[in-house]
């Protein structure tokens, strides 16, 4: 049966006297993003001037203006990505094998960028496109792919497509369950912004801890009701002759 409060309980046993690297990875993401925000926020003002005496500027200056903020919208989303796909990496190894969560594992997460930009790319193109059927089909399609990050970070070698083909195989029939377990961290979430933000240094731990010991839960009750195979995940089994 799946259990929010079960795995929240898992979460916090294993963050309990362990908050040291998960705050720093977070704290670490939070700072580059700052500054990306703080990037962006320039390239924003600085078209705010140039809109207001646009002929004062050459036709080379604008376009080098547009050419920076399309390079800046870009990297951000990279780094976004690759960020997810870290933090991904680094659960998966904190919630089974404590002792081995440093931070290196954390960079080492980084190695996986491009499995994180092709799962955002591609689950994002389907999320949009069941959208269009308004967005209740969009949130049931975006909860069906949500566990393909955890999925690529355990079995790096999978595909992007198999592993969206194996996390709606995982989420099937536990799609409600899901959506209730990502809001009850609402609260948290809002008590977390009124600290101006702070308390996401907690927070967004705790939330991950949760979501892979919940995420083991689908993978195993798949493997055990015959929905998936090890040979999804690319384990295949030694068979003895007797």
């Amino acid at each position: 049966m799946f259990d929010r409060v079960q795995y929240k309980a898992q979460a916090k046993a294993q963050l309990k006297n362990n908050w040291k690297t998960p705050i720093l990875i977070t704290l670490t993401g939070a700072a580059v993003l700052l500054v990306w925000d703080a990037l962006f926020f320039a390239n924003s003002f600085t078209r705010q001037i140039m809109q207001k005496e646009i002929f004062d500027f050459p036709p080379i200056g604008y376009s080098q203006f547009i050419f920076f903020t399309l390079g800046l919208s870009v990297l951000g989303f990279c780094f976004l990505a690759a960020l997810k796909m870290a933090y991904a990496r680094y659960f998966v190894v904190f919630t089974v094998r404590r002792e081995q969560a440093t931070f290196s594992a954390f960079l080492e997460g980084f190695s996986l960028w491009g499995k994180g930009i092709g799962a955002t790319l591609w689950s994002g193109l389907w999320v949009i496109l069941w959208s269009f059927l308004f967005y209740i089909p969009g949130i049931i399609k975006m909860i069906a792919y949500s566990q393909m990050f955890y999925i690529l970070a355990e079995y790096p070698k999978l595909s992007v497509r198999k592993a969206m083909r194996i996390s709606i195989a995982m989420t099937k029939g536990y799609k409600g369950d899901l959506f209730v377990m990502y809001l009850s961290f609402f609260g948290w979430a809002l008590l977390a912004t009124l600290s101006l933000y702070i308390g996401y240094l907690w927070l967004i731990p705790y939330m991950e801890s949760t979501q892979l010991y919940a995420y083991r839960y689908l993978k195993e009750t798949a493997l055990k009701t015959g929905v998936l195979k090890p040979e999804d995940f690319g384990v295949v089994p030694t068979y003895t002759q007797g």
